[in-house]
This record gives C-alpha cells, sequence and structure tokens, in this order.
C-alpha cells in the first residue's frame, strides 16, 4: 500500500457512518417482532431487523470526522427545539420497490404525519449549512422490518401481505430525534447514541 493510499485508508477507519432517526418504545418493538415471527410463518427468505435496531430514519448522512458530532447535535437540536411533541402510529405494510421485485419489507407510519414531515424538511434545511445535501424525492416515513435476499415465491408473498396488512401497534409520542452511529458487525450493524436533540426544548434549557 502507498503512503497515500495508507492515509486515506487510516482517515476513512477513524470516520463515523451517522443517522438521524427516532426511537421506537419497547412495546413497538415487541409488536414488529411479533409481526415478523408471523410473517416468517410463510417460510419466506427474509432476514429480519433485530427488535433493538428498529428506527425511523429522518436523514442518512454518511460517514462524518468524529469532531463534526457536536457540531451537528447544537445544530439539530436548535431545529427541533421549534417543533413540538407528536405522536406517531406503525400502521400497515408495504415493500419497495414493489411486490414484483421485493427488497424491503416495512410498516408504514400513521399519525401526526405533517408534523414529521416538517421536521424532516427543518432537519434538511439545517443540514444544508454543513455541505450536506438535500433528499430530492419526497419523504416516506417507513420502519424496515426485514430485507429480502433472494428470489422469492410470489404467491406465498402475496398470500402473507394479504394477511397481515392490517398491522397496527398503538400510538407513541416523538420526543426527541437521535443521531446514532452505525458499525458494521459480523452478526449485524450495531447502532450506538451520539447525540439526542429533544423536541420544544430550547438548547440552553438540556
Amino acid at each position: 500500500m502507498y503512503q497515500g493510499e495508507e492515509s486515506d485508508f487510516l482517515r476513512m477507519k477513524t470516520k463515523l457512518r451517522v443517522f438521524v432517526a427516532i426511537e421506537l418504545p419497547e412495546k413497538i418493538q415487541g409488536d414488529i417482532r411479533n409481526l415478523q415471527r408471523a410473517f416468517a410463518s410463510h417460510r419466506l427468505d427474509v432476514r429480519w431487523v433485530k427488535p433493538l435496531n428498529l428506527h425511523l430514519t429522518i436523514k442518512f448522512l454518511g460517514d462524518i470526522d468524529p469532531s463534526d458530532t457536536q457540531t451537528i447535535g447544537r445544530i439539530l437540536s436548535d431545529t427541533t427545539a421549534n417543533h413540538p411533541v407528536f405522536d406517531l402510529l406503525p400502521q400497515g405494510l408495504g415493500i419497495f420497490p414493489n411486490i414484483r421485485r421485493p427488497r424491503i419489507l416495512w410498516a408504514g407510519i400513521a399519525g401526526q404525519t405533517n408534523v414529521l414531515r416538517s421536521v424532516w424538511k427543518s432537519v434538511e434545511s439545517a443540514l444544508v449549512s454543513l455541505g450536506f445535501g438535500t433528499e430530492k424525492r419526497p419523504y416516506k416515513g417507513h420502519l424496515t422490518i426485514g430485507r429480502i435476499k433472494t428470489h422469492m415465491d410470489q404467491g406465498r408473498l402475496v398470500t402473507a401481505m394479504r394477511t397481515h396488512r392490517d398491522f397496527v401497534s398503538e400510538a407513541f409520542s416523538v420526543k426527541r430525534l437521535v443521531l446514532f452511529k452505525s458499525e458494521r458487525q459480523p452478526n449485524g450493524p450495531v447502532y450506538t447514541k451520539l447525540w439526542e436533540m429533544p423536541l420544544g426544548v430550547s438548547a440552553k434549557h438540556q
């Protein structure tokens, strides 16, 4: 490895892979775990997201320098202070990109989704000042609950989706956003909290 390549490699190793998300209460995690088990009974090859890793992504930031964590946290704390606590409800099922080419199995989000979209827009705008790009597609809140690995029996998949399409958990209050670090591990990613950004709370009162 050349010296320049080694320096680039070391810089990449020190980067943090981060994203902004909403945590889910244990009750929601349990309901989705039960949904995963029920769906798995249809003998479909799905790699399930661990309940502890379930979250509602607001913004994926990619790789950042560790020194930027505080700056991002403070700017987003100022942003979330302008939004009230709001309620969401996991409800329904869907597939990305579509049922003919299934890749991602997700649970939908209902409730005060207008406030959720407003929070998302504010986060997008705040991060532009730090050089992050904006998402051109409309935001659609969803919970990734499983990833489909191989070609799947279409009939079984359709049956499973019809059987569980009325999935609904319970409403929960969103009181903060969290900046997470993601680390790839042999048994799946590990997420670690780096910064919490309360809603409706000025940074000087935290």
